[in-house]
């Protein structure tokens, strides 16, 4: 049985949580048990390993990092003390290593000391991992869109709104950017689609509000069927992440495969075949970007989304189903 330990799941607003649902809900995880803990006090520490010993699980896996975890060392101590008693049968997952602020990229790197398996998302993490852990056992698995395609996927001339930004209403996320960049557009149908996590609620409010007042429509806490409803009625994703697109923005594959185009920035985590998909890329004017698109006609867009398809194809896992087992033969 394979344990899987998260801080955050669902409903928490958190996006290693929605990863970790999906992992959960996929048909080749019935023999896998959440482990999911929303106080991760230091105090709790002696009771979670009694609990997770009671379990009795043959592997470990332990997503990191997460909302809920906050700045707690549990999860390291969990970490040391099952790598001793199962080896490479506890495994670390690292979301993010290299994009983290110092004192939090140096408590990752001590913490992998004592690791013997370790999952990223990416190349990029790997090479960062490897300069500083040379023998360290390193896995990629690549992530899947948690907001699915819509069966039928609309035609670009039958699409409503022109510009559309989509994630966690956070600092970090490029919102403020979006909107700075499309308040000079006027008369246009543009919308913003998010979740406001727990503890940023006045940030929240402050980005809706001026969202609103830059006429973009916002759609909060819509569940998946929805949400993927609204990106198959818009014709430009705008994600202007402040370190660039990379293969672990899940806002960027749900847009993609709902057929919009994406205008995003590249960074160091940006791969050749992102750059190869990119519809414009950040910084540009808002203008430009409009005109680009009010000219596109149904077949280019479908050559441009048949691109984009040929490349999640080729790049990226296909399901969940197979992520999961990916981490089943581990």
């Amino acid at each position: 049985m394979t344990l899987l330990i998260t801080g955050s799941y669902p409903p928490d607003v958190c996006g290693v949580g929605d990863y970790t649902s999906c992992l959960m809900n996929s048909t080749n995880a019935k023999d896998w048990k959440l482990f999911y803990k929303k106080d991760w006090n230091i105090k709790n520490y002696k009771q979670y390993k009694k609990e997770i010993d009671e379990i009795k699980p043959d592997k470990i896996i332990i997503q990191y990092p997460t909302l809920g975890y906050k700045w707690s060392f549990i999860p390291f101590l969990l970490l040391a003390h099952y790598t001793r008693k199962l080896g490479k049968k506890c495994v670390m997952v690292y979301h993010e290593f290299s994009n983290k602020k110092l004192k939090a990229r140096i408590v990752q790197d001590l913490a992998l000391f004592f690791a013997k398996k370790l999952v990223v998302t990416n190349e990029y993490e790997k090479e960062a991992v490897r300069k500083h852990h040379k023998k360290l056992d390193i896995s990629i698995i690549k992530i899947f869109s948690n907001i699915s395609a819509v069966e039928n996927v609309k035609a670009f001339s039958e699409r409503k709104y022109d510009f559309i930004n989509f994630g966690q209403i956070c600092p970090g996320k490029g919102i403020e950017e979006y909107i700075d960049l499309i308040s000079s557009i006027k008369g246009k149908n543009n919308a913003l689609i998010g979740r406001i996590p727990s503890g940023l609620e006045d940030y929240g409010r402050e980005i809706i509000e001026k969202a609103k007042d830059n006429n973009i429509n916002v759609f909060l806490d819509l569940n998946n069927e929805d949400t993927s409803a609204i990106l198959n009625n818009s014709k430009c994703a705008i994600l202007p992440f402040p370190d660039g697109i990379s293969e672990r923005r899940g806002s960027f594959l749900a847009s993609a495969v709902n057929g919009c185009f994406i205008v995003s920035t590249k960074g160091k985590y940006t791969t050749e075949g992102l750059r190869n998909i990119l519809f414009e890329e950040l910084p540009a004017d808002s203008e430009n970007i409009l005109n680009k698109i009010t000219n596109v006609k149904d077949d280019y867009w479908k050559s441009y989304y048949d691109k984009v398809l040929d490349y999640l194809n080729t790049e990226m896992p296909k399901s969940w189903d197979e992520i999961v087992e990916k981490y089943n033969e581990i």
